[in-house]
């Protein structure tokens, strides 16, 4: 027997001033998609949205739309809510003219709807992302569908240009208006993928170990995908207010995942490949910051490395050396592993510990691993403020402004601890991800992270549940 496709739908648009439509996860059967963009979805696939609770919706389909729109007299005996509805999607339907224009439009979004449907390639189910509409893209909602073409990736239906719903910004939004407008039944996912980004051993080992991944294959990782819940994201909502009793327990386990999270992506990225390992200043720099312990200490306020502590930060240089040192001989290793024997020859010396300390003293004189420590405390704020601000947030303006905020300060501190150009914008969705999930059981709910890492000769490997649990509580 046939099935009919269903779609997850997951949609923002400031329809008006101060009103924020929203789609995260609503299951939606693939003949009732142009209703679920009226906001008219008759709960497809056993799932209800905010307008099932309407009377007799159960029973709507799209022809009884375009029939109501045939005349004025039509148009006025429609039901008070339908009325109310589409009046709120086309605009007033108080005359023929603006009637017939209503019809047009319709005939627009039942286009759009069609491509949708034809990239899904007969998929029995699919995740369709639609674009953020501001109040002001929404006065041209209906010249933008005219322009949109669809593309099926990752199991996920998305423009070919335009938002790209793994982005930090499409992540980050999404998370917002959860925040602003819960929905219990927002299940659809977030994601963050890279693909071809050979993560060679043991550095993409020690960034699996984040996440309850053990490697048993030496082969260089290929491409990684995390998926987080999107029941997860309620997180930001229970996050604990400044001046709360819980705020330093909770947020110092955040600031820690954050911290270890920017060290072992740093290292894997750095590390490899031959061209990371020529630069052997920055090479030196990012094993030193990795070699630098996250900041732990719960006795203090501070959530994070006080670079103007001039003898505490002599001292945790000073401890890091021999971390330093164990860096620089598997870089040694790995390049004699390849052929780069004189490369091999700058990371290793007749006396390992001496050049390790040698080194260390360098870093701490130098500027550029106190702007690595300055970078993450600049991102922990950030969070910090952006997990404040959304849950006082009112209007749909006021998360688009919160989430420009985080988005600039990722922009912004980023690059100064991923060295490769670009390098800070394939990882910075899978940052937030993984500080979300940690916030995620720190106020006691479950992160529910699906992490897989594939191999270069097509191994897989998935996250394991019971040892991430135990890897973040540990935090």
């Amino acid at each position: 027997m046939y099935q009919q496709p269903v779609f997850q739908l997951c949609w923002l648009r400031e329809s008006s001033s101060g009103h924020l439509d929203f789609d995260a996860g609503t299951k939606v059967a693939a003949n009732h998609l142009e209703l679920a963009i009226l906001g008219l979805a008759p709960g497809g696939a056993g799932e209800t949205t905010a307008a099932s609770a309407m009377p007799t919706i159960h029973k709507l389909e799209v022809h009884h739309i375009f029939g109501a729109l045939q005349s004025y007299e039509r148009v006025q005996s429609l039901p008070k809510w339908l009325n109310w509805r589409l009046t709120a999607f086309f605009g007033p339907l108080n005359n023929e003219f603006r009637i017939e224009a209503a019809r047009h439009n319709l005939q627009t979004v039942c286009s759009l709807c069609d491509r949708i449907r034809e990239a899904n390639a007969g998929h029995a189910k699919s995740e369709v992302y639609l674009p953020y509409l501001s109040r002001r893209e929404w006065n041209s909602r209906f010249e933008s569908f005219e322009r949109m073409r669809f593309e099926r990736r990752n199991g996920g239906i998305q423009l070919v240009q335009g938002s790209e719903p793994r982005s930090l910004e499409s992540i980050v939004m999404r998370t917002a208006a959860l925040v602003f407008q819960p929905r219990p039944d927002a299940d659809l996912p977030f994601r963050f993928a890279a693909s071809h980004c050979n993560l060679e051993q043991p550095w993409a080992g020690m960034l699996a170990d984040r996440w309850g991944v053990s490697l048993r294959s030496c082969a260089p990782i290929r491409s990684l995908e995390m998926s987080l819940s999107g029941q997860s994201v309620d997180a930001w909502r229970k996050s604990p207010r400044l001046h709360h009793g819980r705020y330093h327990q909770i947020w110092s386990r955040v600031s820690l995942s954050l911290q270890w999270v920017l060290r072992r992506w740093s290292l894997a990225m750095q590390m490899s490949s031959v061209k990371g390992l020529e630069d052997i200043e920055g090479s030196f720099h990012v094993m030193m910051f990795n070699s630098l312990r996250p900041w732990a200490e719960n006795s203090r306020a501070d959530l994070c490395y006080d670079v103007l502590n001039e003898n505490h930060m002599i001292e945790s240089f000073r401890r890091a050396s021999r971390r330093l040192q164990i860096h620089m001989e598997t870089a040694a290793i790995w390049l004699e592993k390849h052929g780069q024997t004189d490369l091999a020859f700058e990371y290793r010396s007749a006396d390992p510990s001496l050049l390790a300390a040698r080194v260390a003293e360098r870093c701490f004189r130098g500027r550029a691993v106190r702007a690595m420590l300055i970078a993450e405390t600049g991102l922990v704020n950030a969070l910090t403020r952006f997990s404040q601000e959304v849950k006082m947030a009112e209007t749909p303006r006021a998360i688009r402004k919160t989430t420009d905020k985080l988005v600039k300060a990722f922009d912004d501190h980023l690059p100064r601890i991923f060295r490769e150009p670009g390098a800070s914008r394939k990882v910075a969705s899978g940052i937030f991800l993984e500080v979300t999930s940690t916030m995620a059981l720190a106020v006691g709910g479950s992160p529910r992270l699906d992490v897989q890492m594939e191999t270069v000769t097509g191994e897989l490997y998935r996250c394991d549940y019971h040892a991430l649990t135990e890897s973040l509580s540990a935090i």
